[in-house]
């Protein structure tokens, strides 16, 4: 089985998402749709499902982002699996859960090897990533187009523990993670692969 780089699916379920939300807080989703319905199956009683709705009008949907745990796609023995990167996974959990941002891993990135590797679908956007880099005095040597699977998140893929902290604030839901898979080639220090979620 090979997977075609489409995370659509995650796509389609943050739209769904947002839209209930936005129909909750506009009222199209009331109470008195959802106990007039006779047609929903659900394993949730309607006090339940009434508590939610409540609960749901205090959320902004403009303040609401999906972010992917970070990981990888690996095929094991036909089968597609995504697994998930323990390291990346903490460092989401502390960063939007406990709002916590890494001050021990600051180094500064500046005087390593950068490769950006576009592994969106936006072409031309690894240049236009390392244009804006070497700008603000990263030492970008490197560009390609990442033949992996295709992510939302943007991976900053670094040789040694420390390195890339730096670099997380100029993407968008990007996750530093240490390269256990050789994905960044000799000739470089880190690996910059641009996801979906880059334009």
């Amino acid at each position: 089985m090979k997977y075609d780089g489409s995370d659509y699916g995650i796509v389609v379920q943050e739209v769904i998402f947002k839209n209930i939300l936005a129909s909750v807080k506009e009222d199209k989703l009331s109470k008195e749709n959802i106990i007039s319905e006779k047609y929903v199956n659900t394993n949730m009683d309607r006090q339940e499902a009434l508590g939610y709705i409540e609960y749901m009008k205090k959320f902004e949907v403009k303040e609401i982002s999906f972010v992917m745990v970070p990981g990888v796609y690996e095929e094991r023995n036909g089968t597609l699996y995504y697994v998930y990167n323990a390291e990346g996974v903490t460092q989401m959990v502390d960063k939007y859960i406990h709002g916590k941002i890494d001050d021990t891993a600051s180094a500064d990135s500046k005087s390593l090897r950068i490769e950006v590797s576009n592994g969106g679908i936006t072409d031309g956007l690894a240049a236009k990533t390392r244009d804006m880099l070497i700008g603000l005095g990263y030492n970008v040597t490197g560009i390609s187009n990442y033949e992996g699977y295709k992510q939302e998140a943007t991976r900053i893929v670094v040789k040694q523990e420390g390195q890339g902290s730096d670099l997380v604030q100029y993407f968008d839901g990007a996750y530093v993670e240490l390269d256990t898979n050789n994905i960044v080639s000799d000739e470089y220090d880190i690996k910059i692969i641009l996801g979906l979620d880059e334009k």
